[in-house]
């Protein structure tokens, strides 16, 4: 579910999710203005590069834009929240077949994760 509307996840590219970021982290609505100022120290990107991701934010559902006088002014249509369960969906979808328990055992058996962190787990799922 996305925005509260079931529809397919759409992944972001890395720049997409950066300015998704941005956007999560400063209260809406938000405009080009503000993340030109944010991204032009941090990445070097022009007024041109900041529309074109935003238009395909928006394209993507990511975004609802509203025309005020001259700006355009964009709000989030998922929380980060929501982004961060779609997308680890979407990965233990595509890399572990649907199965979180193979997700898990591929960290256990890596030792990706520590003995504490297990036990918090197992704690965690026990008062589910």
């Amino acid at each position: 579910m996305i925005g509260g509307v079931h529809m397919k996840f759409k992944p972001l590219t890395e720049a997409e999710e950066a300015i998704m970021f941005k956007v999560w982290e400063i209260a809406p609505p938000i405009t080009s203005v503000i993340l030109l100022k944010a991204f032009t120290e941090t990445r070097g990107w022009k007024s041109q590069t900041i529309s074109t991701f935003l238009s395909r934010l928006v394209d993507k559902n990511y975004l609802s834009v509203k025309k005020r006088g001259a700006a355009n002014e964009y709000q989030a249509i998922i929380s980060k929240e929501e982004y961060e369960q779609n997308f680890a969906r979407e990965v233990i979808n595509k890399i572990y077949g649907g199965s979180v328990k193979r997700l898990i055992a591929s960290f256990v058996e890596s030792e990706s994760i520590s003995h504490d962190e297990l036990e918090e787990l197992k704690q965690w799922f026990a008062e589910r």
